[in-house]
């Protein structure tokens, strides 16, 4: 997620005025380029009116984009901390996996150290050589939210691995950051999960 992280959007705003603080280069690009068209026909035609609209519109597009870029939405920090949650279990970073985790975090029946243990060794069962999402849908209320994910994984030893998760998370104020709070592992190539279900040993 490219943003500095020096202004963090406050919660409570509403979720109507979250992209324009966003990573939006599809958007910046329909703003940029008739803003550009009004400049080169300002000058094919002499025509300062133009000339002076376009350069007005280009210079709001600055702005915006150095305000995306200094802002930071919720949900910009929801998905860049998902992000770096699947990056790390990934890596077999488990420290990193555990920072993310809340205290009270559950995963089927397993409480926070139970996780941490079964982490360590599912991890170094399956030698993972990456994963990145496929695809995530991100639902936020406040300072609570739930995303479903769809995480590739590349192992060793099972092979390509597509696994669908849904996380429950809960954001914490200034400087804290979201964590999660409720793990669900819903499907395994395709394979349904029962409830409760944890990581399998074996493919």
């Amino acid at each position: 997620m490219l943003t500095l992280l020096l202004i963090r959007l406050p919660e409570d705003w509403p979720h109507l005025f979250w992209p324009l603080f966003e990573f939006k280069p599809f958007f910046w690009l329909a703003v940029a380029l008739p803003a550009i068209a009004a400049i080169w026909v300002g000058q094919k035609r002499s025509d300062t009116r133009a000339t002076r609209s376009g350069l007005a519109l280009l210079c709001l597009l600055i702005a915006w984009i150095g305000i995306s870029f200094l802002v930071a939405t919720p949900r910009e920090r929801l998905l860049s901390r998902q992000a770096e949650l699947v990056r790390a279990a990934g890596h077999d970073h488990i420290k990193i996996v555990m920072n993310i985790l809340s205290a009270d975090v559950l995963f089927g029946s397993l409480n926070r150290a139970a996780i941490e243990s079964e982490l360590n060794s599912r991890l170094a069962e399956a030698h993972i050589t990456g994963s990145y999402i496929r695809s995530a849908t991100a639902f936020i209320h406040g300072r609570r939210a739930v995303t479903d994910i769809a995480v590739w994984t590349q192992t060793q030893d099972f092979g390509p691995v597509i696994s669908n998760w849904q996380l429950s998370w809960r954001d914490h104020r200034r400087p804290g950051n979201w964590q999660v709070t409720h793990i669900t592992l819903l499907r395994i190539n395709n394979h349904k999960m029962p409830p409760g279900a944890t990581i399998p040993s074996g493919p």
